[in-house]
């Protein structure tokens, strides 16, 4: 398994982790990846939007890969807006063959969102 940092969706093995930052765009980023041809694991994780501000927003999507082991679907959307009072956002553990998060600045200006995902 190879692992690749930034943009690029990361393959993890079990009990790899995946950190770092990521900048936001006004297009879907992915921020982190896993997946695992016909193995399921379980993946969790977390990113921080603390350098949010006023007039921010950013939407985060979180997918997993259906069935055919090859395409994601939606899994869960949230927009946050603005300051976060409470900035870490926790993805609960997951038994999936393919799991990824991506970011997309939708108002504001572009922001680094760090993250941490661990597989296992």
């Amino acid at each position: 398994m190879s692992i690749i940092g930034g943009l690029t969706p990361i393959e993890v093995t079990y009990r790899r982790l995946q950190r770092g930052t990521q900048a936001t765009t006004n297009v879907l980023a992915v921020v982190g990846a896993a997946q695992e041809a016909g193995v399921p694991f379980v993946i969790n994780g977390f990113i921080s939007l603390d350098l949010m501000v006023a007039g921010d927003a950013f939407l985060v999507l979180e997918e997993i890969r259906d069935q055919d082991d090859a395409t994601y679907r939606e899994y869960g959307r949230t927009t946050y807006y603005n300051v976060q009072t409470s900035p870490m956002v926790w993805f609960e553990p997951k038994v999936c063959m393919g799991w990824r998060v991506r970011i997309q600045r939708t108002a504001g200006a572009d922001r680094n969102v760090t993250y941490q995902f661990i597989g296992g």
